[in-house]
């Protein structure tokens, strides 16, 4: 069988098939190797190659199943149980969900041009936008996030020498929902790195809201809501404005998180945002994305890594977000090349990253969770049969990345 077969097989085997519970419907699609929760991000990468195969997989069912899940103002949490509850409740930031359901909901729009669609989900996601800002946006007009909202797990993000100081938000048990079992020690193995937060300006954060409102613009005028999208354009641009003046670093050329108002001079997949969100300028584009080839940093074997290869924790195994290259990400970075022009350096490192998740598949007959960095191997934590988002690698780059 072709990559793009045994993935849309593994990924029927994966289908949470159980009885729909409350506000969550099944069949939905399964988001990893053996998660019964319901994540957030996980399952919008997932629909990100799965809209392929809608007339085969749960693609609807599992985007709706975080509509229904939303609080009252449209907050949706970054991960749920398989009752429906939140495990981390919106008290915390650890309940932060990177907000790209409107990039999957325009994404099946291009596929299939169904607007009613749109114009179902459309108040929905006005609503998590909204919900968005009030919740992570700090005074200064960035964003903030936490080390497990984000997505990346153990990207180490903080500057240096950190001690764990308390100027975030602290991690109580009182933040996970009383039905989750073990509080007590989720809390002592996350507490330090969860209490850094709102002290942050995170640069994935600020550019993923800078793309959402981008995303927001485009489906208002889809719709003929021109009073919203001339705000959410509005937004973009402020947006834009600022974390090209705060968080750019001219010597580096590169973005980076911010601490106390200085920058955190660490390369993390994180600055890629920029691209898709359309937030780097023109004349910044070649010295930006020379890092991509660049072997000291991000030129890697399997593009493209989570960690610069010169940062210190950087591992060529990768240890998860300690260099890694994942399906979700690396997507996302030939996405945000491909909206800047720069199609040809997508296809090079589309293909590359192609050729070690399909050499790994030939040799273990499963696609895995990340995979090693410097090698084409899979990443030394990383769970097989992850169909999951690794689905992007074997469908989604092929027929958008490499077919164009």
């Amino acid at each position: 069988m072709t990559p793009e077969k045994i993935t849309l097989e593994l990924a029927r085997r994966k289908m949470d098939t159980g009885p729909s519970a409350g506000k969550i419907h099944r069949p939905r699609l399964g988001t990893g190797g053996n998660f019964g929760d319901v994540f957030f991000w996980d399952t919008a990468f997932t629909c990100l190659w799965a809209k392929h195969f809608a007339h085969e997989l749960p693609v609807l069912t599992s985007l709706d199943n975080l509509y229904r899940l939303a609080d009252q103002d449209g907050y949706i949490a970054r991960q749920h149980l398989p009752s429906g509850e939140p495990k981390y409740l919106r008290s915390h930031p650890k309940s932060y969900a990177p907000p790209v359901l409107a990039w999957a909901e325009l994404d099946f729009y291009d596929l299939y041009g169904d607007l009613a669609r749109l114009r179902a989900v459309y108040p929905v996601l006005q609503r998590f936008h909204d919900s968005f800002h009030t919740l992570f946006r700090a005074p200064d007009g960035l964003f903030f996030s936490d080390p497990l909202g984000c997505g990346m797990d153990n990207l180490p993000r903080w500057p240096r020498g950190w001690a764990g100081d308390q100027a975030g938000q602290p991690f109580t048990v009182d933040d996970i929902h009383p039905s989750v079992p073990g509080r007590e020690d989720i809390v002592r193995e996350r507490a330090r790195i969860c209490s850094w937060n709102r002290q942050g300006r995170w640069i994935d954060a600020s550019a993923q809201a800078a793309f959402d409102a981008l995303c927001m613009q485009r489906m208002a005028r889809l719709l003929g809501d021109e009073p919203a999208a001339a705000r959410y354009a509005s937004e973009h641009q402020k947006l834009k404005n600022l974390i090209n003046e705060r968080c750019w670093s001219e010597a580096d050329a590169f973005y980076f998180d911010l601490a106390e108002g200085q920058q955190i001079r660490r390369l993390h997949i994180g600055a890629w945002w920029t691209l898709i969100a359309e937030v780097c300028p023109p004349e910044r584009l070649e010295r930006f994305t020379a890092h991509l080839t660049d072997p000291r940093t991000f030129g890697v074997v399997t593009p493209v890594p989570s960690l610069s290869a010169d940062d210190p924790d950087f591992r060529a195994t990768g240890d998860y977000w300690l260099g890694s290259s994942w399906a979700p990400t690396t997507y996302m970075v030939l996405r945000g090349l491909k909206a800047n022009g720069l199609d040809g350096l997508a296809r090079q490192l589309g293909s590359d990253f192609l050729a070690t998740v399909v050499a790994v598949l030939e040799e273990t007959g499963t696609l895995w969770e990340n995979y090693a960095p410097s090698s084409r191997a899979q990443g030394r934590i990383a769970q097989p049969d992850f169909v999951g988002w690794t689905g992007l690698a074997t469908v989604a780059i092929p027929r958008e990345i490499l077919a164009n």
